[in-house]
């Protein structure tokens, strides 16, 4: 999702999966619920998506 994006609208399952399978090959960040909380993610091997996670979160790098 471009910054400034909306949640995702209710989908099908399987469209919803391929949209967030998208956003993370396109570097994106993508938000998904937990058993008590969401959580956010991206590529585990992409820095700079990386980054972005840190910044939505106003973390500083180090801890990444």
């Amino acid at each position: 999702m471009k910054s400034g994006s909306g949640p995702l609208p209710r989908l099908p399952g399987s469209r919803l999966q391929q949209r967030a399978r998208k956003q993370l090959r396109d570097g994106g960040v993508i938000a998904y619920s937990t058993e008590s909380c969401y959580g956010l993610g991206c590529r585990p091997l992409d820095a700079r998506a990386i980054r972005r996670v840190l910044a939505i979160k106003a973390r500083p790098n180090h801890k990444g």
